[in-house]
């Protein structure tokens, strides 16, 4: 039986509009295994194992209830930056809109983990403004004054300042949850160092040395060729080819 042409594409129309829906089912399905998987580990503190799978459900299906607990299970595993960020885009309905007993609950715990942040201080001498590296990445320059307040998860952190023409330094520190430090660098400026060019300035000064030294040979033999000859007439240069001969032996 043939379809007329507008009956066909409007088959063809609601097979693909099936398949959408039965795939979009589908990672709905497979979204929900991993939030509850996910769920069972934050609630048995396995914060690493939560932070997986929730993650994973949230790629396949944008949901409240999956942010919200993942940005507990990285708070739990020590990861407060990374928390405030999933807690900030949920506040902001990134992931579905919230109730307003929601937001409140979401905006309280965001407030509780910034308050866990570490605080790291800055004063770097030298410079004046400096670059500032934490654990290799690279964070807000110092002011003009060699200052920055940097926020960072509890834990060990190495950090670095350099600046063009000083020597760069790097300190390690070691934050409790909500403690603050403050790290002085005194960078030492690098001496400017002159760019010498040896493999063609030394054969110069050797090829300058052998020409001297030709000249001031050549010099004194003709000095003494010149006495030599006035008291004995022997001739002395080579007229073809220009070389200083010894005198002939009587």
């Amino acid at each position: 039986m043939r379809y007329p042409r507008r009956m066909r594409a409007l088959l063809v129309a609601v097979v693909m509009s099936s398949s959408i829906a039965v795939a979009q089912d589908d990672a709905r399905e497979q979204a929900r295994v991993l939030f509850e998987q996910g769920t069972e580990a934050l609630r048995n503190r396995r914060f690493t194992e939560a932070i997986e799978h929730l993650e994973g459900s949230l790629e396949l299906f944008d949901n409240p209830g999956t942010a919200f607990n993942l940005a507990n299970a990285l708070r739990g595993a020590g990861r407060t930056l990374d928390a405030i960020t999933v807690f900030d885009r949920l506040i902001a309905d990134a992931f579905g809109t919230l109730r307003d007993e929601e937001r409140a609950q979401a905006t309280q715990l965001r407030e509780e983990a910034r308050a866990e942040l570490g605080t790291v201080r800055v004063r770097v001498e030298g410079p004046g403004t400096a670059e500032i590296r934490i654990d290799g990445e690279r964070a807000d320059d110092t002011n003009a004054e060699g200052r920055g307040e940097y926020r960072v998860d509890a834990g060990e952190h190495v950090v670095d300042a350099r600046a063009e023409g000083f020597r760069p330094e790097e300190l390690a520190v070691q934050l409790a949850r909500g403690q603050e430090r403050e790290l002085s660098f005194v960078l030492e400026r690098v001496a400017e160092r002159i760019v010498e060019r040896r493999v063609e300035a030394e054969p110069s000064r050797a090829w300058i040395g052998v020409l001297v030294g030709v000249l001031v040979a050549g010099a004194v033999a003709t000095t003494l060729g010149l006495v030599l000859r006035d008291r004995e007439g022997d001739p002395f240069v080579d007229g073809e080819f220009g070389v200083t001969q010894t005198l002939s032996a009587r």
